[in-house]
C-alpha cells in the first residue's frame, strides 16, 4: 500500500467498532503514521496477525489503545527500545509472536528487559531473529507472568545465558539454534544451568538448525517471490 492507502485503511478501521479478528497481508509500509489511537477505534479486537512480504520498521502505537487485544503476530525491522516499549503497553496482550529482519544491538550489547516494559498479561512469547542473534537480556521483574519462551537465533561466541533464572513464572523454553554442532553443545548447558536457577524449574527444549542451510531456503523463498512478481508483470504488459 502506499501513503494515501494506508492512512485511508486506518481511517477504515477506526469505525470497525465490532472487528474482533483482523489479518493483514501482502505489502504494508507503515501502519502508524501519528495515530496515538484509533477513534472511536476497534475495541473488540482480540487478534491481529501482520503477515505482509516487508517487515515494518515501527509497531504502531494505537495498538497500546485496544483494550481487548490479547493476541499479535507481527513481523518487524528490529526489536529496539521503542518497539519494546509499544508492545509491552499493550493492557491484555497474552499471546505474542515477532519476526524480526534486522539486527539492532552490536554482537557484544543486549537490550535489557526489565519492569519498564510492563507486559501486565503476556503468557507466552515468541521471538524469530530471522538474521541475527538473541539481542534482549531478562532482569529481575522482568515478564512476571510469562509461561512459554519460545527463541530462534543465530548463535555467536558468547555467553549464552540471557537472564532466563529472573522470569519467576517461566514453564518452558522452545529454542531453536542456528549453529554448528559444538556452539550447539555449549549454549545447550549455559541456557540450562540459567533454568536451573530459576526458583520454578522451567522445562527446555533445544533443536539445532544448520544456518548455511537456513540461509539457503531463505534465498530461494526471495527468488521464488521475485520471479511470482515478474511473472505477474509480465502476464499484466499490454501486447506491443
Amino acid at each position: 500500500m502506499d501513503e494515501n492507502n494506508e492512512k485511508a485503511f486506518l481511517r477504515c478501521l477506526s469505525n470497525l467498532v465490532n472487528l474482533k479478528s483482523l489479518d493483514i497481508l501482502g505489502s504494508v509500509g507503515n501502519l502508524d503514521y501519528g495515530y496515538e489511537n484509533l477513534c472511536p477505534g476497534p475495541q473488540q479486537l482480540r487478534s491481529i496477525n501482520v503477515k505482509t512480504y516487508e517487515a515494518i520498521g515501527a509497531v504502531p502505537r494505537w495498538l497500546t489503545s485496544l483494550c481487548f487485544l490479547s493476541s499479535l503476530d507481527i513481523k518487524i525491522q528490529n526489536l529496539g527500545e521503542k518497539n519494546l516499549q509499544v508492545l509491552g503497553s499493550i493492557p491484555a496482550l497474552s499471546n505474542l509472536c515477532v519476526r524480526v529482519t534486522e539486527s539492532t544491538q552490536d554482537e557484544d550489547e543486549r537490550l535489557v528487559v526489565n519492569s519498564r516494559y510492563p507486559f501486565l498479561c503476556l503468557r507466552r512469547l515468541e521471538i524469530n531473529w530471522e538474521v541475527g542473534t538473541m539481542e534482549l537480556c531478562f532482569a529481575p521483574g522482568a515478564l512476571q507472568n510469562l509461561g512459554v519462551l519460545d527463541l530462534e537465533f543465530v548463535v555467536r561466541e558468547r555467553d549464552s545465558n540471557f537472564g532466563l533464572q529472573h522470569l519467576s513464572s517461566l514453564e518452558h523454553v522452545y529454542a531453536k539454534l542456528r549453529c554448528g554442532e559444538t556452539s550447539f553443545k555449549i549454549a545447550a548447558v549455559e541456557i540450562q544451568t540459567a533454568l536451573d536457577m530459576n526458583r520454578n524449574k522451567p522445562t527446555l527444549t533445544l533443536v539445532r538448525s544448520d544456518p548455511i542451510r537456513v540461509a539457503l531456503t531463505v534465498q530461494q523463498s526471495a527468488l521464488m517471490f521475485v520471479g511470482a512478481v515478474m511473472g505477474k508483470i509480465k502476464s499484466t504488459s499490454p501486447l506491443p
